[in-house]
C-alpha cells in the first residue's frame, strides 16, 4: 500500500513539474511573440492597396517599424538574422521629391517612369518594396514571370529580405517571398498597362496635331530648298540635312522646325548605297542623316542630294556638297588588349599613296590606301590635301606591372610600316610611330622589370602603285 501511494505521489509530482515547465515555455513564447511585434509609436501608418507604386510601398515600409530584421536567401539556403537593424541605418540620407515622396535613400534612386517598380542602386544592386517585405536583389524584375523564373526549382538569386517583425523573419520561406513579390508585380502591372495605354493615346493625339500643323499635304508647295549641318563634308563623319518647303502663300515649313522628312523622296550620287555603321551596314542616307564612309573615296569628290515632294512630284531641289580633305588622318593600329585577355603586337601595315586632283576644286590631293599585308585587305581608303598629314601608328602594348602574385610582363613589339610612294607624288607628309611597348615595373616580391618590346621597322619604296 505504501509503495502504491509513493508511486502515485511521484507521478503527480512529475506531472506538476512537467506542467510547470510547459507553462513556463508558453509564457516565454508569448513574451517573445509580444516583443517581436513592430514598434510603430509615433509613426504615420500608410495603408497599402494592391498595385500601389514604389513611392507608396516605400513610405508604408518606412513607417512600419523603428527597427527591422533580415533574412538572406540564396538557392535552397535561408539564413535568418534576428539582430535588429535600426530604421536610421536602413534608410540613410532620405531625400523626398517636390510631392513629399521618397525619391532616394541609402544611395538608391527610384526607377524612371510615372509608375516605378523598384529602386535602383549601383550595378547588380536594386531594392523593391512589395507591401510586406523590403527586398535587396541583383536583377531588376518588372514582371511576375521574371520572378517565377528566378525562383525555379532550388534556384534563387542572393537576396536580402527585411521585415519589422522578428517572428516573420525567423519563419520566412522562399515560397512566401516569391509569391509576395510576384503578387505585387502582377497587380502593379495592371496599372502600368493603363498608364502606357494613356501615354500612347496622348502621344498619338499629340503626333496627329503636330502632323496637321507641319504637313505639306494639301498646302500648295511651290519650291523646295535643301541644306545641311555643314557646307562641306569630311570622310568618316555624319551630317543632318534639312528641307524647307515654300508654300503658295509665301509661308515655309522646314524639317528643321517640325516638318517631316518622310514627305520627301530622297536620292543621291557620290555616295555608295550602303556604308559601315556602328552596328553593321546602313544606308548612306537614312531619314535625314548622311553618313560619309572612310573606307572609300567619294566619287567626283562631291555628294549630290536631290529631294522631291511626294505630294507635289513636280517640285524638287538638288544641292552639291564638296568634300573637305584638309584634316589630318590617323591610322591607329596600335596593339590593344583583346577581349579574351590576349596581348598582341602592333599590326603591320602597308601604306600606298599617289597624287590626284580634287574633282570640284582642282586642289592637289594625296589618295591613300592602308592595306593589311597578311591578306591584302583594304583597311582604309581615303583622300587628303597635299599639305595635310597622315599619322601611322602601330605601337606595341605596355607590359603589366608586377604584383604580389605574378612577375612583370614584357612589352609587346611594334609593327612594321611599309610606305609605297607612286612617282606622281611630289610632296607628302606621313608621320610614323611604331615603338615597342615598355616592360612592366617590378615589385618587392618580383623585382625584375619586364623587357621593352622592340620597335617595328619603317621602309619606304618609290615605285608605281597598282591601282
Amino acid at each position: 500500500m505504501k509503495s502504491i501511494l509513493f508511486a502515485t505521489c511521484l507521478s503527480l509530482g512529475l506531472f506538476l513539474q512537467a506542467d510547470a515547465q510547459t507553462l513556463k515555455e508558453m509564457k516565454k513564447m508569448m513574451k517573445e511573440s509580444v516583443s517581436s511585434k513592430p514598434d510603430t509609436t509615433g509613426l504615420k501608418q500608410v495603408e497599402v492597396k494592391g498595385g500601389d507604386d514604389q513611392f507608396v510601398m516605400a513610405e508604408a515600409f518606412y513607417n512600419s517599424g523603428k527597427k527591422f530584421f533580415k533574412a538572406t536567401l540564396q538557392n535552397s539556403n535561408i539564413w535568418p538574422n534576428t539582430t535588429p537593424v535600426p530604421s536610421a541605418d536602413l534608410f540613410r540620407e532620405v531625400i523626398r521629391d517636390d510631392k513629399g515622396r521618397i525619391s532616394k535613400f541609402s544611395g538608391y534612386v527610384v526607377a524612371d517612369g510615372p509608375y516605378p517598380l523598384f529602386y535602383k542602386g549601383s550595378s547588380y544592386n536594386n531594392c523593391v518594396f512589395t507591401g510586406k517585405f523590403m527586398i535587396y536583389h541583383p536583377v531588376p524584375y518588372s514582371t511576375p514571370e521574371e520572378v517565377e523564373k528566378a525562383f525555379e526549382g532550388d534556384n534563387c538569386p542572393r537576396i536580402d529580405v527585411y521585415h519589422p517583425d522578428k517572428s516573420v523573419i525567423k519563419n520566412i520561406t522562399k515560397e512566401e517571398v516569391k509569391n509576395e513579390w510576384m503578387n505585387y508585380l502582377k497587380q502593379a502591372n495592371v496599372y502600368v498597362s493603363k498608364i502606357r495605354e494613356t501615354e500612347k493615346a496622348n502621344a498619338d493625339k499629340a503626333e496627329a496635331e503636330k502632323r496637321a500643323k507641319f504637313t505639306t499635304q494639301n498646302r500648295n508647295v511651290t519650291k523646295l530648298k535643301v541644306y545641311a549641318s555643314a557646307q562641306k563634308f569630311e570622310q568618316g563623319k555624319s551630317y543632318t540635312f534639312f528641307v524647307t518647303a515654300t508654300l503658295k502663300d509665301g509661308s515655309e515649313i522646314s524639317t528643321e522646325k517640325g516638318g517631316y522628312i518622310d514627305e520627301y523622296e530622297v536620292s543621291w550620287s557620290g555616295l555608295p548605297e550602303m556604308v559601315n555603321g556602328p552596328f553593321g551596314k546602313v544606308k548612306a542616307i537614312y531619314g535625314s542623316t548622311i553618313t560619309i564612309p572612310d573606307t572609300e573615296p567619294i566619287k567626283g569628290d562631291k555628294v549630290t542630294l536631290t529631294v522631291k515632294s511626294k505630294y507635289y512630284p513636280s517640285v524638287s531641289a538638288t544641292v552639291d556638297f564638296a568634300m573637305d580633305y584638309s584634316g589630318y588622318v590617323t591610322l591607329d593600329y596600335n596593339a590593344q588588349l583583346r577581349s579574351d585577355a590576349v596581348r598582341v603586337t602592333g599590326g603591320n601595315i602597308r601604306v600606298e599613296i599617289k597624287a590626284v586632283k580634287h574633282g570640284v576644286t582642282g586642289e592637289n590631293l594625296i589618295e591613300c590606301k592602308a592595306i593589311n599585308p597578311k591578306d591584302g585587305s583594304i583597311l582604309r581608303h581615303f583622300r587628303i590635301n597635299e599639305g595635310s598629314g597622315i599619322n601611322v601608328e602601330t605601337c606595341g602594348q605596355k607590359g603589366w606591372n608586377a604584383s604580389s602574385s605574378k612577375p612583370a610582363q614584357d612589352g609587346t613589339h611594334g609593327g612594321d610600316i611599309t610606305i609605297v610612294i607612286d612617282p606622281s607624288v611630289k610632296s607628302y607628309n606621313i608621320n610614323t610611330r611604331n615603338t615597342g611597348g615598355r616592360g612592366g615595373s617590378g615589385s618587392s616580391q618580383y623585382p625584375r622589370a619586364g623587357a621593352n618590346g622592340s620597335d617595328g621597322r619603317v621602309e619606304k619604296l618609290n615605285q608605281k602603285v597598282s591601282w
